[in-house]
């Protein structure tokens, strides 16, 4: 009887974190984002023996994860009667999985008692937004995984190796994963006054097959996602910072207004003490994870300065380290790691109100989605659904959002208006913002002009400033159906046909 109360205590916490995720996470079926039907139709593509194409016979990488991307392929291969929608939710699961249980690991290691890293690994788990971007069929939880993974095995561990291997997987999976490796690196060379040559070896064998491939296949090692991002949309110049500061104080996970500077400035002072707690205490036992704790502040700075358009997916990676110092620091607070009855239960009720203050925000700031697909996702499969026998094979479809049309016509060619798989469109995208225009991107008149698709589907505020205004594509394009949408203020989903 005691062997077996021994072995349930120790085995509690993996066989909880299984039973949350499949509950929270699996049962509730996929809610996938647009962005995410991108990277299936390579999957889909690849796995049907195709190529890794989003057209097929074009060669262009519209993607930056190909990590998650061959998983998928692989999966579907082996599940052939399984969507990619389901897929991805599958491999998220699994991933997450892995991750509270390394992330627990590692904060034991921090010096923490069984007791406080089970709670922090529990609350990351909960979290409304490692959630929902777990639900959405993105790469993150994937890329959480191999960060955590190569954190574990270099401060816990000290295998120095294993982290460089995990680090490579991760920028496969993502490239702003670079960032660890890096600092990683520099910990190494810095401070432990040593070359890790065997694990920039390994980092390097990893990663070099791909990037071969990459240049001998699509001609570069870069997506072009990443150069049509940065020209396609008009952003202010703190619009990144604005937004991940407005999330780290309110973990609201999408702009929605502005935030007072003063509710700003006191929320940040507050966790950033409590952080403050949480690094002391961490450092002491583990100074090999300074690293760690630069991470969020260095994430943070390279995501102001590249400026893109901040989405959901990137907060897991700032939100699993931001966090867990955070609510170590209210340990630290309370004064031992090793708590009594009541200190159990202040500290209980610390992790709930940060659960509840990222609940709130996400419940008073966001529509809960539906049972599927997401609002726009949802018109723009009906769309697809409507179009799909009347739009032919072959036929040149532009659309300035190519995840859920471009994943469900997949007999067409698409153009994509913002470039992300189409390099043709990146010289035609607008220069300055159109007059008038009020969203931070519009569908330039001149991608229309040059590449003359056949059809174009488009949320109206996309075409209001640009199109719509243009008697040049009004006189060769022909408006055929209009769908309900109100998304970014927009007008509906319209649907154009090249006239003959």
């Amino acid at each position: 009887m005691q062997q077996f109360r021994s072995r349930l205590r120790h085995r509690w916490v993996p066989l909880c974190i299984v039973l949350l995720i499949t509950v929270f996470q699996v049962l509730p079926g996929p809610r996938p984002v647009d962005d995410a039907y991108i990277t299936f139709r390579y999957a889909r593509h690849l796995a049907n023996g195709q190529g890794f194409v989003y057209n097929i016979d074009q060669h262009v990488l519209g993607t930056t994860t190909p990590l998650f991307t061959l998983l998928l392929a692989a999966l579907r291969v082996l599940l052939p009667g399984v969507d990619f929608p389901w897929l991805a939710i599958l491999i998220s699961a699994a991933c997450d999985v892995m991750t509270i249980v390394l992330l627990r690991r590692l904060i034991i290691a921090f010096g923490q008692s069984p007791f406080v890293a089970s709670i922090v690994a529990l609350a990351y788990l909960l979290s409304p937004v490692r959630l929902g971007v777990a639900l959405g069929g993105m790469e993150t939880s994937l890329v959480v995984m191999l960060l955590v993974a190569a954190s574990e095995a270099y401060v816990a561990r000290r295998r120095v190796n294993q982290a460089a291997l995990f680090s490579a997987f991760a920028v496969l999976a993502r490239p702003d994963a670079i960032l660890l490796p890096v600092m990683l690196a520099l910990y190494e060379v810095f401070f432990r006054r040593r070359v890790p040559w065997k694990a920039g070896l390994i980092f390097a064998a990893v990663l070099t097959p791909w990037l071969v491939f990459a240049q001998i296949y699509f001609g570069s090692l870069l997506p072009t996602s990443i150069t049509a991002k940065t020209q396609a949309y008009f952003l202010p110049s703190t619009s990144a910072l604005t937004t991940l500061m407005d999330f780290v104080v309110l973990r609201v996970p999408l702009k929605d207004g502005v935030v007072p500077t003063a509710t700003v400035g006191v929320g940040l002072f507050v966790l950033l003490t409590l952080y403050v707690l949480g690094v002391r205490s961490t450092v002491r036992a583990q100074p090999c994870a300074w690293p760690l704790v630069l991470y969020p502040f260095l994430y943070i700075v390279g995501l102001a300065l590249g400026n893109p358009v901040i989405f959901a997916w990137y907060y897991p990676p700032l939100l699993i380290w931001l966090d867990t110092f955070v609510l170590l620091g209210i340990a630290a607070l309370l004064g031992s790691k090793h708590f009594s009855w009541s200190r159990q239960v202040v500290w209980l009720a610390g992790v709930s109100m940060l659960l509840l203050i990222q609940w709130n925000g996400v419940l008073t700031k966001m529509q809960p989605p539906p049972v599927t697909l997401r609002q726009r996702e949802n018109v723009y499969a009906q769309a697809a659904s409507t179009l799909r026998d009347e739009i032919a094979p072959g036929s040149r479809v532009a659309l300035p959002e190519i995840g859920v049309l471009g994943y469900a016509l997949d007999r067409a060619y698409i153009i994509d208006t913002v470039g992300l798989v189409s390099p043709e469109a990146i010289p035609y995208l607008l220069r300055q913002r159109a007059p008038g225009q009020e969203f931070d991107y519009a569908i330039s008149t001149e991608v229309m002009t040059a590449l003359k698709p056949d059809y174009l589907i488009a949320l109206e505020i996309f075409a209001r400033p640009t199109l719509l205004q243009s008697p040049e594509f009004l006189e060769a394009y022909q408006l055929i159906k209009t769908f309900e949408a109100s998304d970014f203020g927009s007008g509906g989903l319209l649907v154009f046909r090249r006239k003959s």
